[in-house]
């Protein structure tokens, strides 16, 4: 287990990533892990004319490993692979705007729906194999280093499916230690890679979730606690370009 920092700041323009609602920043030594991924099948479905989706970004398909049809859509390309998991009751759509981001900043993003969400099939909950399956997508599809990140259930998701693919990173936004079975502790434990957890202090006990995660890290962790109470992606709306500044730090430093 490495140490890890948290520090609380109230400004703005702090260098901080975070899962709750307002603003703060933590810094801490981050170990990079080697970049390794089970490939799997993957399909691209184009998208039909009409549909609003550009040249860039791409509407997708991918199986999981229990067989559940799940979509996404890919945005832009590039070696380093971003997953983009969603939170409980959001969408993929709701991590469109940043795929874009990242798109631009040659990233290939892709964000997907879990099961029972959208036009994925299934029901119930098994974020860690759904997160593993797009992060299968994307090595398939040609990214040679794939970083997960997740809001809420979602970043439960990215944990444990960076330990089980050895991703070269994981970051969370205001994501629960534990979700409907799946142990974010326990994954963080066997995890060699970077981690970068976020939440709002008032946001509990997603806050405190963030601490045990961070504290169970096999591979170096930071923690930034934010002032006020807003969880997952709803981060984006008052701070996104902390957070935004913060995220992409860890991705040119890992990715």
């Amino acid at each position: 287990m490495r140490p890890f920092l948290i520090t609380l700041v109230l400004a703005l323009t702090a260098a901080a990533c975070s899962s709750g609602d307002d603003t703060g920043a933590a810094t801490s030594t981050v170990t990079p892990a080697p970049a390794t991924s089970a490939p799997a099948p993957a399909s691209t479905t184009a998208a039909p004319e009409g549909s609003g989706i550009s040249g860039q970004e791409e509407a997708v398909t991918f199986v999981t490993g229990d067989g559940v049809t799940l979509e996404g859509r890919r945005f832009g390309s590039g070696s380093t692979g971003v997953v983009l998991a969603h939170m409980r009751p959001a969408s993929m759509e709701s991590w469109f705007e940043f795929a874009r981001v990242l798109a631009e900043g040659g990233y290939s993003a892709l964000a997907f729906n879990f099961r029972g969400y959208g036009n994925s099939e299934g029901d119930g909950f098994a974020v860690d194999v759904d997160t593993a399956a797009a992060i299968d997508f994307l090595t398939a599809s040609g990214a040679t280093n794939v970083i997960v990140i997740g809001a809420s259930m979602g970043g439960t998701g990215a944990v444990a499916a960076s330990a089980e693919r050895s991703t070269g990173g994981a970051i969370t936004l205001s994501a629960p230690d534990l979700f409907e079975g799946t142990d974010a502790v326990a994954a963080a434990a066997t995890f060699a890679g970077p981690l970068l957890l976020i939440a709002a202090e008032d946001d509990r006990p997603y806050s405190e979730d963030a601490v045990a995660i961070a504290g169970a890290s096999a591979g170096g962790a930071q923690v930034a606690i934010l002032p006020g109470g807003a969880h997952g992606t709803n981060l984006f709306d008052d701070h996104g370009g902390a957070v935004t500044s913060l995220i992409l730090e860890f991705l040119a430093t890992n990715g």
